[in-house]
């Protein structure tokens, strides 16, 4: 480590020296957000779409509030008029988890039992952790949101400590199925569960699990190639090192423009950074870009701070320990430089939770952390001359709503610049699902493609900087450039998830053009026994479910007749 050090950091001396324009100023007192407890972990999202992100913070201790932004540079807290109750737990996350247009929220932890909130739509909550399906009990580090199966439905990951972790999937209505046992995702009771993040390192258009954890327990890479159960494919892929021995936080972000995602992992005294071999498996490499550097940090998040299009990186921890203070990397050129101190960045707090936001829609990144001493510290980007921007929202339709593990690439010339939409990261947190983009001087982007997911993609055209939404099915399919990994759309899908089956089986069909489809399902002996489809469907992802055809224990075939000829699949129902 000594020696990649000393490399390190002999390029870095010799490397273009040149003017440093990052920069926050600390505006905690001005935001007025505080705390009767301990801040713990802390989510962003415009929960009541007026068009300024809002803040959850939980607190494991004390009770956790719903911060109002005013839009004035304040936020109110409006925990008791939202009709919120979360007390003792400390991550927080949101989802539209009922695809209506309107942001939800699950808070879980270890000393109370877990919540499940609907939101009405007004800017109040219904308590539904009753009829969620959700083990209230569980005692979860964090949760995770991903549409693992693709089903345009967001499921939810609880890491679990002292017992095995959990999945669940997303029925509809805001009720979940527990599918642990058929995911094989539990790993063993004695690991001391942190962060998971669902992310598509592979780009096959499927979301993969990410689970790290305290105690020299190796993380867990759950690998989904279509069909439960996810493999685990750490150790395989690179990922399963476990460092210094204490993992705590996740983010992603293209640290080297390669178009590649790559993971940075929290720890104590020295972090993990591992680079993306374009889907192959990860190199860890932090000690050579000069990211190594940690305390007992926690929450972290890549972001780009001063619009130069590049991801450079924030890291918070908690100071008592060692007297390490927030950490904030700049990136130069794939290197990493502490900006600190020159970028008044450097504070030091008991934090763990970190949400990266533009609070103030400016066009630069905000960071909020909450502190143990009750204060939510608030830094708001202040950089000189930064580059242009372009802040994308994505709604998705096929996919979900929230377009969560949706993958952006936006074309500046030959240069590619990639984003995603997180479901939680950093640790116990969730950063806001708004895409904040640097273009440098460029004054619009030449194209933009988004990779819904589930082997969906759009292009948009040439758009200028500013804010920009984009809705799934208004962009164009033709000419599209398929991702690396990526499985092409050319013929028509057709899949059986989950098989074995019961009666939440759904058969869905994946056309690539709109066209006329039969779906038929068949015994042993070639009989039809239930027809699903027999008519024209527009071109994208079709879930059809099995409720109704009363199909006994056996095994079955699937049709699928379409204009490119048949396509079948067995399937066998065990119930």
């Amino acid at each position: 480590m000594r020696v990649l050090f000393a490399i390190s950091l002999l390029l870095a001396l010799a490397s273009p020296v040149r003017a440093q324009t990052l920069r926050f100023e600390d505006v905690t007192d001005q935001a007025g957000m505080s705390m009767d407890s301990r801040g713990h972990g802390v989510a962003a999202r415009d929960y009541d779409r007026d068009g300024w992100p809002d803040l959850f913070v939980a607190s494991a201790n004390g009770t956790g509030r719903l911060f109002r932004n005013l839009g004035d540079g304040t936020f109110e807290d409006v925990t008791v008029s939202a009709g919120l109750s979360v007390i003792g737990l400390f991550a927080p996350a949101w989802a539209d988890i009922d695809n209506d247009g309107w942001a939800d929220l699950i808070v879980v932890g270890k000393t109370a039992r877990n919540k499940v909130y609907r939101s009405l739509g007004d800017g109040t909550f219904e308590d539904i952790s009753a009829t969620s399906g959700i083990d209230l009990d569980a005692s979860a580090a964090s949760l995770a949101f991903g549409d693992f199966d693709a089903d345009g439905l967001v499921d939810v990951f609880f890491p679990v400590e002292g017992d095995t972790d959990l999945l669940y999937r997303n029925l509809g209505g805001g009720v979940f199925e527990d599918v642990s046992g058929r995911a094989g995702i539990g790993g063993t009771k004695t690991t001391v569960a942190m962060q998971a993040t669902w992310f598509d390192f592979d780009h096959d258009g499927r979301q993969d699990l990410f689970v790290v954890h305290d105690g020299f327990s190796e993380s867990r890479l759950h690998r989904n190639y279509g069909f439960l159960p996810l493999t685990d494919q750490a150790r395989a892929t690179g990922f399963a090192d476990v460092g210094s021995g204490n993992s705590m936080g996740i983010t992603w972000g293209d640290v080297n423009g390669d178009g590649w995602e790559d993971v940075y992992v929290t720890r104590i005294g020295e972090a993990g950074l591992y680079i993306n071999q374009q889907g192959n498996g990860f190199l860890q490499i932090e000690d050579a870009l000069g990211a190594w550097r940690n305390g007992m940090s926690w929450g972290t998040t890549f972001a780009d701070f001063d619009n130069d299009g590049d991801n450079d990186l924030f890291v918070v921890s908690t100071s008592g320990f060692d007297g390490t203070e927030t950490i904030l990397y700049e990136n130069r050129d794939g290197w990493f430089v502490d900006q600190s101190q020159s970028a008044n960045a450097s504070q030091r707090v008991e934090a763990q939770g970190l949400a990266a936001l533009d609070f103030d829609r400016d066009g630069l990144m905000d960071l909020v952390f909450p502190d143990h001493d009750g204060h939510v510290r608030v830094l708001r980007g202040d950089t000189e001359a930064p580059g242009n921007w372009l802040r994308i929202e994505l709604e998705g339709v096929q996919a979900n709503r929230d377009a969560i593990g949706a993958r952006i690439e936006v074309h500046l010339g030959d240069q590619v610049l990639t984003r995603y939409v997180s479901g939680g990261d950093s640790y116990c947190s969730q950063s806001e699902p708004s895409m904040l983009v640097g273009l440098g001087d460029a004054a619009h982007a030449d194209q933009i493609i988004v990779r819904w997911g589930g082997g969906v993609s759009e292009l948009f055209g040439a758009t200028p900087a500013g804010d920009l939404t984009l809705t799934q099915g208004a962009g164009t399919t033709a000419g599209v450039a398929v991702a690396q990994g990526e499985v092409p759309r050319t013929n028509p899908g057709l899949a059986a998830f989950p098989n074995p089956f019961a009666a939440d089986t759904r058969i869905t069909v994946d056309l690539p053009t709109a066209q006329h489809v039969r779906v038929t399902l068949h015994d042993t002996l070639g009989r039809e026994v239930f027809r699903l489809v027999d008519g024209t469907l527009p071109a994208g992802l079709k879930a059809f479910n099995l409720a109704d055809s009363g199909l006994g224990a056996g095994i079955y075939f699937v049709r699928m007749e379409t204009q490119s000829g048949v396509t079948t699949t067995a399937v066998s129902k065990v119930r």
